[in-house]
C-alpha cells in the first residue's frame, strides 16, 4: 500500500516519492487510545494500570505512554477495551468502533476516556 501510494503521488507530480516513503514509514498504527483517570478526581491514572484490547479473538496489551495514556490494537475493527488497577474496579467497554485509515495506510486511533472507579475497601 505505501509503495503504491507513493508511486501515485510520484506520477501525478504532487510531491517527492522518496519524502513521501520517508514521511509513512515512520508512523505506527494505534487501534486505541485510551486515557485512563481517577473518576473522583480526574487526575492521571495510567501509572501502575494493566489494560488490553481484544477485536476478533486477537488480544493485545496495552502500552503506556506516560502517566495519563494507554495504547494498543494494529488493526481496523470493533474493540472490547478493558483497564485493570491496584485500588480500583475492573473499567470495561466495548464496541469501540476503529474504522478510519490515514493518507500512508496507517490506523486512525479511536479515543476513549477509562474513568476508574475507587474499589470499596
Amino acid at each position: 500500500m505505501l509503495v503504491l501510494l507513493a508511486c501515485v503521488a510520484y506520477a501525478a507530480g504532487s510531491c517527492d516519492s522518496q519524502r513521501l516513503v520517508a514521511e509513512c514509514t515512520g508512523i505506527p498504527s494505534r487501534a486505541i487510545v485510551v486515557a485512563v483517570r481517577d473518576s473522583t478526581t480526574g487526575a492521571a491514572a495510567a501509572d501502575g494500570a494493566f489494560g488490553t484490547v481484544e477485536s476478533a479473538g486477537r488480544v493485545d496489551t496495552l502500552t503506556q505512554s506516560d502517566s495519563l495514556l494507554m495504547f494498543g490494537g494494529t488493526r481496523l475493527g470493533t474493540y472490547s477495551v478493558n483497564i485493570e488497577h491496584a485500588g480500583y474496579d475492573t473499567w470495561t467497554t466495548s464496541g469501540v468502533n476503529v474504522t478510519q485509515l490515514g493518507s500512508c495506510g496507517n490506523v486512525l486511533p479511536a479515543q476513549v476516556t477509562a474513568k476508574l472507579q475507587p474499589s470499596m475497601p
